[in-house]
């Protein structure tokens, strides 16, 4: 049962919301067009025992699959159809589909053609990738995991496709940009090693050429904690910069300008510059469009913030405006995680108490109380006077919040103070129970205030499916015909990125003030559930509008919010039937959380 779970759940990774029944139909369709000069429509139908009406919509999955690797369907009259492009690009699209060699699947309909033109016996492989993996380990760089894999599946397949005359095709500025840099000198040692060249045998250089260009696009880059800038070219470094600067210029104006203000996102500035470094490397030295059946955790994003993947969106959007080409690539992921954990940084809006402290044992436990709130809580405090009881009567109780105490004496009720009594986190609730009774009223509740003022609810939307749900938001929200085209345009670009839908059931959508013109927060329960990539099933959706310029620990708060409420199901009934209770205890919830846990 437990080896069924895990390959259900590979599956699930491999197909990513399509069914399994029609991923393994797409897969042989382009595994056969990949490893046979041409191949009939009708001996696909035969062997896949379907009509040439059902293998219509495969083949057009098939044709924009090979499009994002720059290849083409070419029908050759009485031959049939057959793969056109250039040969590096028809391998990485061939190494992409070998899903058997990332991981242990059964494919449906194997092909057992497309299998041999990587290796007779997976034992040759394994020797392969494992002299690899050792030059790799001990070279400058570093490769993403999967790449780990992708660039052994390369090497194998180099034999067969280099003894039948298929060599990739550069032209000498590229070759001669590639051969200056540091993965040219890494992927000649790797040709000439022991194991990996009684394998392959000698090559032509145009290979290793090629191969330093996969080094390229494989590497994992850190400029704030490696030295990965000694190896790579400084033009490149340069453009990654300039890049990172003008994508938060873009966005500087918008509703996450405030984001970009802070001092902590200087910190990690150069974290940005690294990701938007290997996307350009992608883009200068390869696609970076090509849709990808192999992942390790793009799939998983529940636990990312809706702001986080929203900023990501809109940055990818830049720089895809920049490139003029698509980007379908695991840095998504890497720039949505570390947006999510800087916002993790930032503290909610706070108002330090004002505290006064009187013990009957003296003024030295007094102030041992007080020493022992500002070792613990100093950051949530703003003074805290220590007075003996009798001092008591000469305080302006207008200038304290909260009267701490060592014991409930009732000596003490007499004083127009909220009484708290504090005797050490040692004792039973702790810092949880401190701050039900005391902290939590230091915590601003401007923001909840405004959500509850801002939520609307639309029960029983009357919509087909998600694109019309889409195109119903347009036509609501955009001031003009201009704006409602304009919205459009920006939704479903960015919903290409990154889908808007949570695994629970409940969409978040961001939409662009400038074409809206006021802020709102409307909630959407359709009258049946509507399916996102055909599997996906959507009962929620959260449209939101935010105007430019909230400060960053506002959007913090209304981030939290609406990712608590979206990502639990029966938060959101609740949300639907009393939009401001469930809001005040989701709000309660995270600001206790984060008092809790120090963050």
């Amino acid at each position: 049962m437990s080896a069924l779970k895990t390959e259900l759940m590979v599956w699930q990774s491999v197909c990513y919301n399509r069914p399994i029944v029609e991923t393994n139909r797409i897969l042989f369709v382009e595994q056969m067009l990949l490893s046979n000069d041409a191949v009939k429509k009708e001996d696909l139908c035969e062997k896949l025992f379907i009509s040439e009406s059902t293998i219509s919509p495969i083949l057009q999955e098939v044709s924009s699959f090979l499009q994002s690797y720059g290849l083409r369907i070419a029908s050759l009259p009485g031959v049939g159809l057959k793969v056109a492009g250039r040969e590096q690009d028809q391998r990485s699209c061939m190494v992409e589909i070998a899903c058997s060699f990332y991981h242990d699947v059964t494919l449906l309909y194997p092909v057992e053609k497309f299998d041999h033109m990587f290796y007779e016996s997976r034992s040759d492989y394994e020797d392969v990738r494992h002299a690899l993996l050792k030059i790799l380990r001990d070279s400058r760089i570093s490769v993403s995991d999967i790449f780990s894999k992708k660039l052994a599946t390369h090497l194998v397949l180099i034999k067969r496709r280099a003894a039948d005359g298929r060599h990739p095709v550069f032209d000498e500025t590229m070759i001669r940009e590639i051969k200056d840099t540091y993965e040219f000198e890494l992927a000649q040692a790797i040709f000439c090693d022991p194991v990996i060249y009684s394998y392959i045998g000698p090559q032509e250089e145009i290979e290793m050429v090629n191969y330093a260009r996969l080094l390229i696009i494989a590497r994992d880059i850190d400029l704030r904690h490696t030295n990965d800038v000694e190896t790579l070219n400084s033009t490149c470094v340069i453009q990654a910069g300039k890049l990172t600067d003008h994508v938060i210029d873009m966005l500087r104006d918008g509703v996450f300008g405030s984001f970009f203000d802070m001092e902590i996102f200087r910190l990690y500035e150069r974290d940005y510059e690294s990701i938007v470094l290997q996307l350009y490397l992608k883009h200068h030295f390869d696609l970076t469009g090509k849709i990808r059946f192999v992942t390790y955790v793009e799939a998983d994003t529940d636990y990312l913030s809706p702001f986080a993947k929203e900023m990501v969106r809109q940055m990818i959007a830049c720089l895809q405006q920049i490139f003029h080409e698509r980007i379908e690539s695991g840095e998504i992921q890497m720039l949505a995680v570390l947006t999510d954990y800087i916002y993790k940084q930032v503290r909610y809006p706070y108002h330090k108490l004002r505290l006064a402290t009187s013990c009957m044992e003296g003024k030295v436990a007094g102030n041992l109380i007080k020493e022992n709130l500002q070792d613990h809580f100093g950051q949530y405090i703003a003074y805290n006077d220590v007075f003996d009881l009798y001092e008591m009567r000469k305080v302006n109780f207008a200038n304290y919040d909260h009267l701490v105490l060592s014991s409930s004496n009732p000596l003490y009720y007499s004083y127009p103070l909220k009484r708290i009594v504090y005797q050490g986190l040692s004792t039973k609730g702790g810092r949880k129970e401190l701050f039900r009774e005391m902290f939590c009223d230091g915590y601003e509740k401007t923001v909840v205030e405004k959500l509850c003022r801002m939520t609307r609810i639309f029960p029983d939307a009357d919509v087909p499916d998600a694109d019309t749900m889409m195109k119903m938001l347009t036509f609501k929200y955009g001031r003009s015909d201009q704006d409602q085209k304009k919205l459009e345009e920006s939704l479903e670009t960015r919903r290409q990125i990154s889908s808007y839908c949570y695994n629970s059931q409940t969409a978040v959508v961001m939409l662009d003030y400038p074409y809206v013109g006021r802020e709102l927060l409307d909630i959407y329960v359709p009258k049946q559930s509507l399916y996102c990539h055909g599997t996906v099933e959507m009962k929620y959706l959260i449209a939101v509008c935010l105007k430019p310029g909230m400060k960053v620990s506002d959007l913090k708060q209304v981030n939290r919010m609406i990712q608590n409420a979206s990502q639990d199901a029966s938060l959101m009934q609740k949300l639907v039937s009393d939009p401001a209770e469930t809001w005040h205890q989701i709000w309660f919830e995270i600001v206790e959380n984060s008092f809790v846990n120090g963050i």
